[in-house]
């Protein structure tokens, strides 16, 4: 329920003690970017239609929405509706000969929704806009009014300590700005506003220097989170091939992750079923070989995915996940093991899962196949070729088959597809040494590449520009250093929906 409006008064709206607000704030005129060229909040609109398509929505209702230039935007994949008042929501009216524009001072009161059956296929955004209000219970009370028919809505705010400073108290130097919140000012505002947080990171705040300097929030109308059922079982096929100096913490990192494994075995000639046979009743729930008959001479990628079609479809199991052994994956929200984010995306009614991929190099460290993988690579890079932008490899298991083969392991389909608006994360380690670079590139996989597939299907390009005198190891000023304190923060918007990574 939100707080009685007396009680955020006097909490300042949860600034810290001491910060003087402005008193009497300036009318924004939305005309920057027409004037100077700078776009605020760049990402946030890409971001609110990558949920909109997820979630089925038609509308995109914007709180605040002044010229609407970045709305406009989103034209014609959703109908729009912008609210505001004065000089914007005129100019919005006189310019645009679609969309419904309606006045509304949130310094007066709540904003009553016309129509309330349009909000069940919106999703509401409110970018940069609480800032500029004297008291912004109204409009945090509208946006928990539209939760009650909309499934997410996205607020944004500049961060004050980026913005101005830690020691910063007021008010803002902006002249149309109130106050201003650091991170956890800004979630216990929205707490107590009645809002549930299921994210809040950060946003690049302009075009021009492209620094992350917003604060974004995902939220939702609070809801109890069920705990996972303890017969809820999702199940992960990895096809190996020459994977034994990877495989140990592969499968270490799975299975205290709350899944089980099942591992298909293309005739590898190293350690690697012997190193998996170790973990046999311990997450490991079966080790088969594919194809039955025995090795072939070409590594026959179409064939072991319509293998692993049919085991997913027979697969005592809730949650189908596709994997490959050099990959780690990680639940959307760090504190929730992977079986728990499946489970609430399970709970949620959606039936795929996407995947946001970052690639790990070695940059020259000493490497231990029995270790996690995480720490022993410390840089990456956002997965920016066309394939790493489609991993829908997990999904709940259905009653008919399901096709994977068809894009090379990228992308499940079938009937009723709903794929969860928040990507999980994909760590991907291809390459760990020179040597096993070399002998992953040129021996194991080069030589064996199925020609059809290559030449017919364009599948397993990925080396096609390596030579044997390449060297594997990267420079690391040329990569991101991951930091796990700030990463998920940080790059909030990449990660949960890939928008702003091939800027």
């Amino acid at each position: 329920m939100l707080a009685d409006p007396r009680q955020l008064r006097r909490h300042n709206f949860f600034v810290k003690p001491g910060y003087q607000s402005r008193t009497q704030p300036s009318y924004f005129v939305d005309d920057t970017e027409d004037q100077h060229g700078i776009v605020y909040q760049p990402d946030v609109y890409e971001f609110v239609a990558r949920l909109g398509n997820c979630y089925g929505s038609r509308y995109v209702v914007d709180l605040g929405c002044g010229r609407a230039k970045k709305l406009v935007a989103l034209r014609p994949r959703f109908e729009l509706i912008g609210v505001d008042f004065g000089e914007n929501i005129e100019w919005c009216r006189s310019h645009y000969d679609f969309g419904e524009w309606i006045p509304s001072d949130f310094e007066a009161g709540p904003f009553v929704f016309p129509d309330r059956t349009k909000l069940r296929d919106a999703i509401p955004v409110c970018s940069d806009v609480l800032e500029h209000l004297l008291n912004p219970t109204h409009l945090l009370r509208t946006v928990r009014d539209l939760l009650e028919d909309s499934p997410v809505a996205v607020l944004t705010t500049p961060k004050r300590d980026l913005i101005r400073g830690p020691e910063d108290m007021g008010p803002p130097a902006n002249p149309h700005h109130v106050r201003e919140w650091n991170r956890s000012e800004f979630t216990r505002l929205l707490e107590a506003a009645g809002l549930q947080v299921l994210f809040q990171g950060l946003s690049v705040h302009n075009s021009q220097d492209w620094l992350k300097r917003t604060i974004l929030a995902v939220v939702q109308k609070p809801r109890p989170v069920p705990p996972v059922p303890p017969d809820f079982r999702v199940l992960v096929f990895i096809c190996v091939y020459n994977e034994e100096d990877v495989i140990i913490p592969t499968l270490d990192h799975l299975i205290a992750q709350g899944v089980e494994v099942h591992i298909v075995d293309n005739w590898s000639k190293d350690r690697t079923v012997e190193r998996v046979e170790k973990f046999l009743g311990r997450g490991v729930r079966a080790i088969t070989r594919f194809p039955e008959a025995g090795p072939t001479a070409t590594y026959d990628w179409h064939d072991l995915l319509r293998h692993v079609e049919i085991l997913a479809h027979g697969a005592d199991a809730d949650w189908v996940v596709a994997h490959d052994a050099d990959e780690v994956r990680e639940s959307p929200w760090p504190e929730l093991t992977l079986r728990e984010a499946i489970y609430r995306a399970d709970q949620s009614g959606f039936n795929a899962i996407d995947h946001t991929a970052l690639v790990f190099h070695p940059t020259g460290e000493p490497y231990s196949d029995h270790l996690p993988l995480p720490p022993q690579f410390r840089y990456f890079e956002f997965g920016k070729r066309p394939a790493h932008f489609l991993w829908i490899k997990g999904w709940r298991r259905q009653a008919g088959p399901v096709e994977l083969a068809w894009s090379g392991g990228h992308e499940v389909r079938f009937p009723g597809r709903r794929v969860y608006p928040f990507r999980f994360l994909l760590r991907h380690y291809p390459i760990r040494t020179q040597e096993q670079g070399e002998r992953k590139v040129f021996a194991d996989r080069l030589p064996r590449f199925n020609r059809f597939e290559r030449l017919v299907r364009g599948w397993h390009t990925q080396y096609n520009d390596l030579r044997k005198e390449d060297s594997f190891i990267r420079d690391p000023t040329t990569l991101t250093p991951f930091d796990e304190k700030t990463f998920y923060q940080e790059y909030l918007v990449e990660r949960l929906s890939g928008v702003g990574i091939l800027r």
